[in-house]
């Protein structure tokens, strides 16, 4: 009898000793998940704070650059993704109007303008219902997708000076297409289409312009 209830007694603590080490080794992994997380999180956090400076550059190659490593090395592709839309927000109004052909670029293609010219500008950047901002002379409650109907004619604000003609639109990556034309303040555009980038507020218009005799 006593040796059956040692026998017994033995069993229940073998049995407590397994649960505790199965319950050390689950707390161990997760202790260990919760490390590796937190780490990650951290690696993410310095990732951002390096290349955000360069994700917003003005030079193109060092910008793309930064993007495709944002892309990579952030394990949270969602973050990444909002991360890269924010970059391209950030400069889309500077690459607006920031001119990047020469004077003497400018001069030729002014005087080349024999044909009708097409490419993409942008338009500017609607939120909350209205236009924060405006590079063509409409109202701040304009619906951009009436720009195509009639004569979809509008010109280039004054107020906002000269406009890049792209190629096209950003690309999802936030690339910038080459600029092949700059729209000088008052010069008319035919509206063919409207988009906006990536569903967000930025909206750009592919157009014709057609040089005036």
């Amino acid at each position: 009898m006593n040796g059956n209830h040692n026998d017994a007694k033995n069993n229940k603590w073998q049995r407590r000793i397994a649960l505790a080490t199965t319950a050390i080794a689950a707390v161990g992994a997760i202790a260990t998940w919760v490390y590796n997380t937190q780490q990650t999180r951290f690696r993410e956090i310095e990732v951002v704070e390096k290349f955000f400076e360069h994700l917003v550059s003005p030079d193109q190659r060092l910008s793309n650059m930064a993007k495709l490593t944002v892309e990579k090395l952030l394990s949270n592709k969602e973050l990444a993704n909002q991360l890269i839309q924010a970059a391209v927000e950030v400069t889309t109004e500077e690459e607006a109007t920031q001119l990047n052909l020469s004077s003497s670029q400018l001069d030729k293609r002014r005087t080349a303008r024999v044909d009708r010219i097409e490419g993409w500008a942008y338009l500017g950047n609607k939120s909350n219902g209205t236009w924060q901002t405006r590079y063509f002379d409409f109202k701040a409650n304009d619906n951009p997708l009436k720009f195509t109907e009639g004569d979809g004619k509008l010109r280039v604000r004054e107020a906002t000076g000269s406009l890049n003609l792209r190629q096209n639109m950003p690309n999802p990556d936030g690339t910038f297409p080459p600029v092949i034309d700059v729209l000088d303040p008052g010069t008319e555009v035919s509206v063919q289409e409207v988009r906006a980038w990536q569903s967000t507020g930025y909206m750009w218009a592919k157009v014709v312009v057609v040089p005036t005799d």
